[in-house]
């Protein structure tokens, strides 16, 4: 993932980097030193990143690698040798809806690579923007993908299978997403980082001007009762919150202060 932000020019990498450097090993024993520093986690959801796919066989099935770490990190968990917190006690993978129908085949198999514990996927290439010096090549995404026919043709096989969709896009892709929820009433949506809130480069500053549009978003998917929502990701360097933020996570009263300013 790394390499892949590393993009000269590329906003998200300056803004993510930094809080990886000096971490680029975060395997089972750094996840348990962090779970065990004070908090009461009991247990843990693995949501893809882009990492351990295997490296030979069919393009598309690539990604089931990451779903076999993920249950192979889960299984260590569950022998209790080490910890007795459930640690990938759901997964969540991705799979690029793209290919259309033989979508359905990626998720037969990573569901089968999860042991039981997989849930559902996160789509590739949905998050983009227009400047390409926001984003680089990092996410490859594509326009207006989540209205796209053959993304649709792929999608339509997570509700048969009992799986979910981990929703990713931007503030300003939330009505493609209203489309998409509207157009899958069977389909489980858990909308991540608050709808993919965005405040750097083009968009930095510009959070009460933005405002509106999230909040009509927001409502709209809220009316739909096959949406969740994750309260999470405002600490994220990408949101654009005041820098003073930096080097350590906000208080959810630091945060709530926050006016745009």
């Amino acid at each position: 993932m790394l390499d892949s932000l590393g993009q000269p020019g590329n906003l998200m990498a300056q803004a993510l980097l930094p809080a990886f450097r000096g971490k680029s090993r975060y395997l089972f024993d750094e996840f348990l030193a962090d779970l065990n520093s004070g908090h009461n986690v009991r247990a843990t959801v693995y949501v893809e990143v882009g990492s351990m796919h295997r490296q030979t066989g069919p393009q598309e099935l690539r990604s089931v690698g990451e779903v076999e770490f993920a249950n192979g990190m889960a299984a260590i968990a569950a022998s209790r040798v080490f910890t007795d917190i459930a640690v990938c006690a759901g997964i969540v993978g991705s799979v690029d809806l793209r290919i259309g129908d033989p979508a359905r085949g990626v998720l037969e198999a990573q569901s089968q690579a999860g042991g039981g514990r997989y849930r559902g996927i996160r789509a590739s290439h949905v998050v983009h923007d227009s400047n390409p010096a926001v984003l680089g090549a990092a996410f490859n995404g594509v326009p207006q993908l989540q209205l796209d026919s053959k993304f649709r043709a792929g999608f339509r096989h997570l509700a048969p299978l009992g799986l979910s969709y981990d929703a990713w896009q931007l503030e300003y892709q939330l009505s493609e997403l209203v489309d998409l929820v509207r157009a899958f009433p069977e389909t489980q949506v858990i909308v991540n980082h608050l709808g993919g809130l965005f405040g750097i480069g083009p968009y930095q500053g510009r959070h009460e001007e933005r405002f509106a549009a999230w909040h009509a978003n927001i409502r709209a998917l809220a009316e739909c009762p096959n949406v969740a929502m994750k309260l999470g990701g405002l600490g994220m360097p990408t949101c654009g919150l005041p820098s003073s933020f930096a080097g350590s996570p906000p208080t959810s009263q630091r945060i709530a202060r926050f006016r745009g300013k």
